[in-house]
């Protein structure tokens, strides 16, 4: 696991985190009495949501692996995974080491493979039909806020939809794809032989996995509508959990402006290739709903936020981190002995 969470990655997301800090101190966008005057109610509320993300997401992983995997390390595989989702460009970690975690677990790789595979596929096309809601009620009212930065948001949602289809279209593959792919790479020329062996089976098995998870779909509808049910509770929290940070400052927004802003920051950070969408991420908050909160509190509602939907993952997926590989070392010993 160690060796996918580069030393980099790290030391960008702790500067962020510092400059953040810098920047909203100097400008003294934070300060103690802020702190004094924050409705912690209303605050713990919004903490207790940031974690629905969470127990949503491990109730998806049980629902589809049933007996083949405990409550107890459902919640380390999703850790590990917000950890190195959040750690990595792209998010392109996570899903690396839920297989890994899963699969010392004793779940086949391929199995494994497959429940991410239906848990980002099913996320993706609510995700994307979210987006096309929130489009259609309130993109021409957004367009008059933020003008010609409209354009991220539509690149984003772009972005989003392009990836919706090819999943949708992966439905359509023939079982004998993998020929078909093997006469392509052949054709390529400047790839040894030994080369597009390899990359042949690699294919092959993809195939082979993405079947499984497809059959898994086909077979039992109830899992279907249980992770349709989860994932829009999932994205419910996410969107909603700034509503409670707002609320804790004494200002108010109305969820009709909330709920889709949130919907477009989703599709604007899913292409930026920083670890845990750094940067955009936050700029893209600021971008959106400056409009709609006072000036003096933004910043600082934004960091709230980013704390709660970013760096309280990071800090419990690297407790969690620890903790396997504390106990992983106590079992080698034991086993020594």
């Amino acid at each position: 696991m160690k060796h996918i969470l580069k030393k980099r990655n790290i030391i960008f997301v702790i500067i962020v985190f510092i400059i953040t800090i810098y920047f909203m101190l100097k400008n003294n966008y934070i300060h103690k009495e802020m702190f004094k005057n924050l409705n912690y109610f209303y605050l713990l509320i919004g903490i207790l949501i940031s974690f629905g993300v969470w127990v949503s997401e491990i109730l998806m992983l049980k629902s589809i692996l049933h007996k083949d995997i405990s409550i107890h390390d459902s919640f380390e595989n999703i850790a590990l995974g917000q950890l190195f989702n959040g750690l990595t460009p792209f998010a392109s970690g996570g899903q690396v080491v839920q297989i890994y975690h899963m699969n010392s677990k004793k779940v086949a790789y391929a199995k494994s493979t497959a429940t991410l595979f239906i848990m980002f596929f099913i996320y993706q096309i609510i995700l994307t039909i979210l987006g096309i809601i929130s489009i259609f009620f309130k993109y021409s009212y957004f367009k008059v806020v933020l003008k010609e930065k409209i354009y991220f948001i539509f690149f984003g949602f772009t972005l989003n939809l392009i990836i919706a289809i090819f999943l949708i279209s992966l439905f359509f593959i023939s079982k004998n794809s993998g020929r078909f792919m093997f006469g392509v790479i052949k054709k390529i020329p400047f790839l040894k032989e030994k080369y597009k062996n390899k990359l042949y089976i690699k294919i092959r098995k993809f195939i082979k996995e993405f079947y499984l998870s497809i059959n898994i779909i086909k077979n039992d509808k109830k899992i279907v509508v249980k992770l349709i049910v989860l994932n829009l509770i999932k994205l419910f929290c996410m969107y909603i959990m700034p509503y409670f940070i707002i609320l804790s400052l004494k200002e108010n927004i109305k969820l009709e402006i909330l709920l889709p802003g949130m919907a477009f920051l989703n599709m604007i950070t899913s292409f930026i290739p920083l670890p845990g969408a750094s940067l955009g991420a936050e700029g893209g908050f600021i971008l959106i709903f400056h409009k709609f909160l006072l000036q003096k509190n933004i910043f600082f509602i934004m960091f709230l936020w980013r704390v709660l939907s970013y760096y309280l993952n990071i800090l419990v997926g690297s407790l969690i981190m620890i903790y396997i590989i504390l106990k992983e070392e106590k079992e080698i010993k034991n086993f020594i002995k």
